[in-house]
């Protein structure tokens, strides 16, 4: 990105810097083959954005924003950086970034998958949209009904990703099968979503899941991340349920476990708080104060200034593009 081009996206930002501050969301910063949920920006356009922030102005940490909220300030004006899920590329791709331009962040993890692991979406995606042969059929049974999706035509040469998006309608029957499967995995416990990809792998005759390279942080790498003077540790629920979806003992268990575990780990109190898919109701707004922490963020975009509910935080999902892209989808939130 030029210094021009940078100029003048930055010149249709000017009026709208007073208006409060704008919480950005990251997941990966990687270049995954498939990617329908927008969940990856790459590593060069990710030192685009933060180049582009350094030059915007004021980064501030979550706790800073939470302050301002908490004593009815004027929140700065500016931007907060915040990332899900606890991705091992948060750590060996992301904070050297950070470190060389200073900008603090905060990291939502969630305690359970601590371990390398990978999360059932991005396995999910693996099975069924990677550029692979399929089975004329898939037959599965889930709370008693039966579903078929019946597989024709070639695959893509594995050398072309699959560009579809989530967001777009399923035009082919992998997809549908895949949309059909995400809407039931994502209100099932974790012990159920396990079950489901055993049954989805032997039934596709598949014994791989997601790339290694979508694996979450181990507990080491976790503590490794939290050292750093800029990451400040969130919680984001010990298994990443839809709260909504549990009953309120069940919502409980998932903040308190978290939170417990985290505090113990990085031996400091953890009070910024994600819900999983952006997914809260009033029960798990009241419960995320109840458990003890001061703020959290959904899956809303918007920008935040003074009045707002610190238990219904927006943040802006940023998506992958170079540092141009990036400057306009900020100014297009104003």
């Amino acid at each position: 990105m030029t210094f021009k081009a940078l100029g003048r996206r930055l010149a249709s930002f000017g009026s709208s810097q007073s208006r409060g501050l704008t919480v950005l969301m990251y997941h990966r910063i990687a270049e995954p083959s498939l990617d329908p949920w927008d969940l990856s920006v790459s590593p060069a356009n990710f030192a685009e954005h933060m180049d582009v922030l350094g030059q915007l102005g004021t980064v501030l940490p979550v706790r800073d924003l939470v302050g301002c909220l908490e004593a009815r300030r004027k929140p700065e004006s500016g931007f907060a950086i915040t990332f899900d899920d606890g991705y091992a590329d948060n750590l060996h791709l992301g904070l050297p970034v950070l470190e060389r331009l200073a900008l603090p962040a905060t990291v939502f993890l969630v305690t359970n998958r601590l371990g390398g692991c990978t999360f059932w979406w991005d396995e999910l995606d693996a099975l069924l949209l990677q550029p692979v042969e399929m089975p004329p059929e898939l037959r599965m049974t889930y709370a008693e009904a039966d579903y078929v999706w019946r597989f024709t035509g070639s695959p893509l040469p594995q050398s072309i990703p699959d560009l579809w998006r989530a967001t777009d309608p399923p035009s082919t029957e992998r997809r549908r099968a895949y949309m059909h499967l995400w809407s039931l995995m994502i209100q099932l416990e974790s012990n159920r979503q396990e079950e489901l990809l055993a049954e989805l792998r032997e039934a596709l005759g598949r014994k791989d899941g997601a790339s290694s390279q979508a694996r979450t942080l181990t507990e080491d790498e976790a503590t490794r991340l939290g050292r750093s003077e800029l990451i400040e540790i969130g919680a984001h629920t010990a298994s990443h349920p839809s709260l909504p979806d549990l009953a309120e003992a069940g919502q409980r268990r998932e903040l308190v476990d978290c939170k417990k575990r985290l505090e113990s780990l990085f031996d400091r109190a953890v009070l910024a708080f994600a819900y999983p898919y952006g997914r809260v109701d009033n029960v798990t707004s009241r419960l995320a104060q109840e458990v003890g922490f001061d703020s959290a963020f959904t899956t809303d975009p918007g920008r935040i200034s003074r009045g707002a509910n610190r238990f219904a935080l927006p943040r802006l999902q940023v998506v992958n593009g170079d540092g141009e892209s990036f400057a306009r989808q900020l100014a297009e939130l104003h």
